[in-house]
């Protein structure tokens, strides 16, 4: 198949996915999967970004009607869901190249680790250093507020997904994490409210326009909590947990400058300082539950890719405010 507009339309208003009494999974199978599979090699082998931006849109919309429908299997559309995405999943990992670590002797991996988590270029970029300039201004803050919002909303469903498929020795340490990220039972604490006063400050408004840098950010927490082995999740959560607080810090500081007071900032003081125990928390938990080369390698995978993807959240952003300047 072509991928003509109107086919690209079709996708991503999901009309294969819109009544349940029209859905045939022959269909599905001969004339979507095909499209899909197509679309996804220019995406991701052929780095094609108009080709990649439609990709992350139709994740996002699977990933929405998951977060608000659940999965249920006897239906099509869920079926239908699952295919689509087992296509997409399937052609990303060709193209993606499996590192191996270095070491595996548990201690050694650990500490490579760690000096490969905070010394990877997520935590330098050159967004980050524009915000801690103090140049930003408030309409770019509020490009950043209403696309990080993608990312923070759902935060602790992928520490809860998680927890799901996990190591009883891990689920201590996710259920600390997840209890902190829901205000230790006060909700008006949890860090989706506080995220709030961000929004008001900013006057940021509901229905904000994400980048497809920044879904792909979401998309990319999902695969990794939700469709993969756990111990990609495990490396992803404990490697995010140890770098936010060496960007949040730069961000805070950006934040402050333009004015806003310390109950909107809230948020990010908040994540500079509790982040740093979750990390170290993380960390420790691994040591009880990697064993072989294999463990070592799912779990540095998993770090990799979901630093690389805050890598490319914070290109969106910088070409963004490059574009509009």
């Amino acid at each position: 198949m072509s991928l003509s507009t109107i086919e690209t339309s079709k996708v991503l208003h999901f009309d294969f996915l819109q009544d349940e009494k029209q859905i045939e999974l022959t269909n599905v199978l001969e004339n979507t999967l095909p499209y899909i599979k197509d679309l996804s090699k220019k995406a991701f082998l052929n780095k094609d970004k108009e080709a990649w931006n439609t990709i992350q849109k139709v994740l996002f919309k699977l990933n929405m009607n998951m977060f608000e429908k659940g999965f249920d299997p006897t239906k099509n559309e869920n079926v239908a869901s699952y295919l689509v995405r087992g296509t997409i999943m399937n052609v990303e990992k060709e193209a993606t190249e499996t590192v191996v670590p270095p070491v595996t002797e548990k201690k050694a991996f650990l500490e490579y680790l760690l000096k490969l988590v905070k010394e990877h270029p997520a935590n330098t970029h050159p967004f980050l250093d524009y915000i801690n300039s103090g140049k930003m201004t408030k309409e770019e803050a509020r490009l950043f507020i209403g696309n990080y919002r993608v990312i923070n909303e759902f935060f602790h469903l992928h520490i809860a997904i998680l927890s799901y498929f996990s190591p009883l020795e891990f689920r201590g340490t996710m259920y600390e994490n997840l209890n902190d990220e829901l205000g230790q039972g006060d909700i008006k604490k949890a860090h989706p409210t506080i995220f709030k006063k961000l929004l008001a400050a900013l006057e940021v408004p509901n229905h904000f326009a994400f980048l497809p840098e920044s879904i792909a950010t979401l998309n990319n927490m999902v695969s990794l909590t939700a469709f993969s082995n756990y111990l990609y999740g495990l490396g992803a959560m404990g490697a995010l947990e140890t770098a936010v607080p060496l960007q949040q810090s730069k961000i805070a500081n950006g934040f402050r400058q333009i004015g806003l007071d310390s109950s909107a900032l809230e948020f990010f003081d908040t994540h500079v300082e509790i982040d740093v125990v979750h990390g170290e928390q993380w960390f420790e938990s691994l040591q009880e539950i990697i064993e072989t080369k294999d463990d070592c390698i799912a779990v540095l995978n998993g770090a990799k890719s979901i630093l690389d993807a805050r890598v490319v959240f914070y290109d969106g952003l910088w070409n963004e405010i490059n574009k509009n300047k």
